[in-house]
């Protein structure tokens, strides 16, 4: 199932970051989208893989931050 997600996801044009996971959540998607209604498409279409849940950003406090060893 991973494997078929993985190829739909590489047909789609406003990811621009994935993470895979452990745990609760097995895949988050930074996404860059024009509408609601694109979202709507594009969960619409990832529900043959499975439920998904949604966040929106609606802020970055830091973007960026360097670590210091």
């Amino acid at each position: 199932m991973i494997a078929s997600f993985l190829k739909e996801t590489e047909k789609i044009e406003g990811i621009v970051k994935m993470i895979h996971t452990t745990g609760e959540y097995c895949f988050f998607l930074h996404l860059f989208l024009k509408s609601v209604e694109e979202l709507t498409v594009l969960l619409d279409r990832f529900g043959k893989f499975g439920d998904t849940i949604t966040y929106s950003i609606l802020s970055v406090p830091i973007d960026y931050k360097p670590i210091h060893f």
